[in-house]
């Protein structure tokens, strides 16, 4: 007889625990670096163009213009692109080693134990290789699987065949949704085993895979709470962001009458730098608020399949040690 999940209890839990241990905030902004993408368009000028589209003269002349910097600053351009790539890895592993530390300190919050910053990032650092790994693994397979779907399609597509390309599109399209939202159970589960019982990453994800299986519908359930919790998040802060920038539109325009343009530049550059340090604090309290869910979550699911998956678990590392390679 399976337990009843208490969501409820769940999402209460995890306020305190973000409540309480603050050391979990700076957790939770280090592992932003692991998982915060973002993106930009840019639309060229079309001035003497029609529809947006981009004459040759207008294509000449940009290349020209980027032949021409990339010659005088091509040293400099190199150097800078080198840099960026080098601060965003850094960045990347920073994020990771937050992660590993959050889920630990988390876990340990949870067990009523002791931790500290340091002590959290030891441990992150101590997961560092097999976090990556792990994430690596799930990416490379979905990638894989996106290819194998996609190709025919584009095949059929360049044959002319339509009808059945487009066919087979919402058929891949589907299977590649499902197959995200798997993979992101199994990626999670995998992590939370691999750092809350230091097993190797093959293990962890066997169990990941053992875990989800046993309990689909709750992790399905578990999903749907935290997109709603996610869209309550979204609707406050859209009317926090209405209640300030309101009474600040009124007040930038009274300064600017009584101080004039350099002075609310000035305000602007402050006030904006303030919003961002706000924003990281959010998403950083974000950060761990969710992750404890998800653990509390894992750590109930998993309570109530320990006499099963326990019993597997100690059967993976007794296999795995005595005939290496061997599936379970």
């Amino acid at each position: 007889m399976k337990k009843k999940i208490d969501y409820v209890a769940i999402v209460k839990e995890a306020i305190n625990i973000t409540k309480r241990h603050r050391t979990l905030w700076w957790f939770g902004f280090l592992a932003i670096f692991s998982g915060s993408y973002s993106s930009f368009n840019y639309s060229f000028p079309s001035n003497n163009s029609e529809n947006g589209e981009i004459s040759e003269m207008e294509m000449m002349s940009m290349l020209r213009k980027v032949s021409f910097y990339w010659e005088l600053y091509k040293e400099w351009i190199i150097l800078g692109i080198i840099l960026i790539v080098i601060l965003l890895i850094a960045l990347y592993i920073i994020g990771l080693i937050g992660r590993g530390a959050l889920i630990n300190s988390i876990f340990k919050s949870i067990k009523k134990e002791a931790f500290s910053f340091s002590s959290g990032l030891k441990t992150g650092v101590y997961f560092l290789g097999r976090l990556f790994l792990i994430k690596l693994f799930f990416s490379v397979a979905f990638l894989i699987l996106a290819f194998v779907l996609i190709f025919p399609i584009v095949r059929l597509a360049v044959l002319e065949s339509y009808t059945i390309a487009i066919s087979l599109g919402i058929v891949a399209f589907l299977l590649l949704v499902s197959s995200a939202i798997l993979f992101f159970y199994f990626r999670r589960y995998g992590e939370m085993y691999l750092i809350g019982s230091d097993l190797s990453i093959s293990n962890s994800i066997k169990l990941a895979y053992r875990l989800f299986e046993k309990n689909i519908k709750e992790s399905l359930l578990m999903g749907l709470v935290l997109i709603a919790l996610n869209i309550v998040v979204g609707v406050v802060m859209v009317f926090v962001l209405l209640g300030l920038l309101i009474p600040l539109g009124i007040a930038g325009a009274i300064i600017y009458k009584l101080a004039g343009e350099l002075t609310i530049i000035i305000l602007a550059v402050i006030a904006i730098l303030i919003f961002i340090g706000f924003l990281f604090l959010f998403s950083s309290i974000l950060n761990v608020f969710f992750e404890a869910v998800w653990i509390l979550f894992f750590h109930e699911i998993a309570k109530g399949d320990k006499n099963d998956l326990l019993e597997k678990e100690k059967s993976v590392e007794l296999s795995a040690e005595a005939e290496p390679g061997m599936p379970v």
